[in-house]
């Protein structure tokens, strides 16, 4: 195979251009972390403080809110314990409920910019019958396209008693 001079000086100032072209558009419009989605959830943690094992399922409420300037894509929920599920309400719609199985592969959710949707988080003391009577702590995991914060991580605790 014969390439002339010309050939690879072509190929070669194209590639070049090519690659100045793509650091050009990640360092001008997606570097600044402005252009993207930024997910907040506030609060991060709730003390449930004591939890009546007979008192029913209890439930708190999360703001998750898109600070950012374009779309925030969330692909998947899950929580720690099967005691423990959690469901979006974003614009009037409610997500199925999400368990430790994220069971997301047909779901996601977009809010838009400066947006705000809620996570219900529904905890079940009796879940693990008397044997779970005593402290708790469950984890609720969520994943989103906000490139600085992937995976955010809310909480509930607090002691199941009877």
């Amino acid at each position: 195979m014969n390439i002339s001079r010309k050939t690879l000086y072509f190929s070669g100032t194209l590639a070049a251009a090519g690659l100045t072209v793509a650091l050009l558009f990640i360092f001008v419009i997606g570097g600044n972390g402005t252009a993207a989605g930024e997910i907040v959830v506030r609060p991060v943690e709730y003390d449930l403080g004591d939890v009546d094992y007979g008192g029913g399922i209890v439930k708190r409420e999360f703001s998750l809110e898109n600070q950012g300037e374009s779309v925030l894509k969330l692909n998947s929920i899950k929580t720690s314990c099967g005691c423990t599920e959690a469901q979006l309400v974003y614009t009037g719609k409610r997500s199925k409920n999400f368990g430790m199985d994220p069971n997301n592969l047909l779901w996601s959710e977009e809010i838009q910019p400066k947006d705000q949707a809620t996570l219900e988080v529904f905890y079940d003391p009796t879940t693990h019958g008397t044997e779970g009577v005593g402290p708790f702590r469950r984890s609720i995991w969520i994943e989103s396209s906000d490139p600085g914060n992937e995976n955010v991580e809310v909480n509930i605790k607090g002691s199941v008693v009877r």
